[in-house]
């Protein structure tokens, strides 16, 4: 299990559900659909979940959280859609509906939603100046 996986299973999604992924709307999925999961799973059940899959910590960046090897794993698209099928895992099926709603979602309502996140609105100067970057902790993004 890890965030490269997750990154393809989210890609598997939308290619079955005929929705289009950029590589900012694959970080911002990623990161989404984790925070839906665990609002919705509270409890050691979920975050113990999330804790196997999470190996690779989000960022802050200019755009929200980001993962800087999977972004530029699919860099190379730009801003158009990633025109890959990704492959899709069974473990995780339970955020098919995360990533769904997620992907209909106008990817600037997004990145707008991920500056509202408490870790990045709290840091947004230090952000914006580039002058620190901070990780995502698990507890960060359930805030």
């Amino acid at each position: 299990m890890g965030m490269h996986e997750f990154a393809k299973h989210i890609l598997a999604v939308a290619d079955q559900r005929n929705l289009s992924c950029s590589n900012l709307q694959l970080q911002k999925v990623m990161y989404f659909a984790i925070k839906d999961y665990l609002d919705d799973h509270p409890g050691e059940d979920g975050l113990s979940f999330v804790k196997e899959m999470y190996d690779l910590p989000f960022k802050t960046w200019d755009y929200g959280p980001l993962i800087p090897s999977i972004y530029h794993e699919y860099g190379i698209y730009g801003n158009t859609s990633i025109p890959e099928n990704g492959t899709y895992q069974e473990k995780y099926k339970d955020f098919d509906q995360y990533i769904a709603n997620r992907l209909n979602k106008d990817i600037f309502d997004l990145v707008k939603e991920s500056h509202q996140q408490p870790l990045w609105s709290n840091n947004q100067k230090e952000i914006l100046n580039r002058s620190n970057t901070f990780n995502y902790r698990i507890e960060d993004i359930v805030e």
